[in-house]
């Protein structure tokens, strides 16, 4: 249940970390994964789900906040990763 608020506030770390998490979980129980027949079936049937919703975002509806967010931080227009990045160590280090 914290998960579902964690991916509704939009943060791409969020995102990146829970993704990473659940790809580290698939990877290091493989071997009951495989050996489960309906276990591995549901976390195929969950991956197909998410990768249909994300073509769904992507393709029927552009304008979601999501995809706006992410267009905004691979061109650089992001101001919250640059505040975390960029202009924090523009802040700290000394003109010279």
């Amino acid at each position: 249940m914290v998960s579902f608020s964690l991916v509704l506030s939009f943060s791409l770390g969020v995102l990146a970390c829970l993704v990473f998490a659940f790809i580290l979980l698939i990877l290091f129980n493989a071997s009951l994964l495989l050996k489960r027949k309906a276990i591995f079936y549901s976390f195929c049937t969950l991956a197909l789900l998410g990768v249909a919703a994300l073509l769904f975002l992507f393709v029927i509806y552009p304008e979601n906040p999501l995809t706006v967010r992410v267009v905004n931080v691979l061109s650089g227009v992001d101001s919250s990763g640059k505040g975390r990045t960029f202009e924090s160590v523009s802040i700290r280090l000394p003109d010279s």
